[in-house]
């Protein structure tokens, strides 16, 4: 595959993770604020762990296919570029699998007809934040390539 082609794949990428780690956070939000309506924090949340699943996982596993694909075919080197893969695979793989558990963990709660524990989703609530600046900083370290 050509190098335009490989760029062009991992930004689209990066774009739609971006995006749909934007979404997943928001809407995260908006069930701690109303956890005690246990239908539409239900709704949020499957409606959450959905997209996480299909579009935040698969994209950012995209990304770092294509991205990898990148690094191979244009022999890339750098600090910004060890740095931005490692918090790809750490921040952002890492941290959006964990949010699946605790999506998962929520739902649970909400088939069960309970309120979602305020600590579970506490906890969802500071990683979907935490990735979307986790691929913030890629997406600086990705364009700027600082020395």
């Amino acid at each position: 595959m050509r190098s335009d082609t490989l760029l062009f794949l991992h930004v689209l990428a990066a774009m739609v993770l971006l995006g749909s780690a934007v979404t997943v956070a928001i809407m995260l939000v908006a069930v701690t604020r109303r956890i005690d309506d246990v239908a539409r924090a239900g709704l949020l949340l499957h409606f959450a762990y959905r997209l996480n699943m299909l579009v935040t996982i698969p994209a950012t596993v995209a990304s770092i296919g294509f991205g990898e694909g990148l690094k191979a075919k244009a022999d890339a080197v750098g600090t910004w570029l060890d740095v931005g893969s490692g918090l790809t695979y750490v921040g952002v793989l890492v941290g959006a699998l964990v949010l699946h558990g605790f999506l998962r963990r929520g739902i649970a709660a909400t088939e069960k007809g309970h309120a979602p524990s305020p600590s579970t989703m506490r906890g969802a609530a500071s990683i979907a934040p935490a990735i979307v600046t986790a691929i913030l900083v890629i997406a600086f370290l990705m364009s700027g390539k600082p020395a």
